[in-house]
């Protein structure tokens, strides 16, 4: 599995992301050995506020089976507290 990350800071703990996620599987069936190689990508933001760090990403991706649909994209929000 491969991952990559590019980051743009406009403050010290605040930037926008670009993310893209790379898999290779081999999977037995029945004796036979299947390949697969998942792919997923997105964009996200991350915000440093009072509280925490708040991000939000937004993913697509593909497998053997599936192909890229934005009906089946991903949405991710969080909240990392400081303390």
């Amino acid at each position: 599995m491969s991952n990559s990350e590019i980051r743009l800071f406009f403050e010290q703990s605040s930037f926008l992301f670009a993310f893209a996620d790379q898999a290779w599987m081999t999977i037995d069936k029945n004796g036979s050995d299947v390949q697969q190689y998942p792919l997923g990508f997105g964009l996200g933001l991350q915000l440093g506020t009072r509280s925490g760090n708040f991000s939000f990403s937004y993913a697509l991706g593909s497998s053997r089976n599936t192909s890229i649909d934005f009906n089946q994209s991903k949405i991710h929000f969080g909240l990392i507290s400081r303390f």
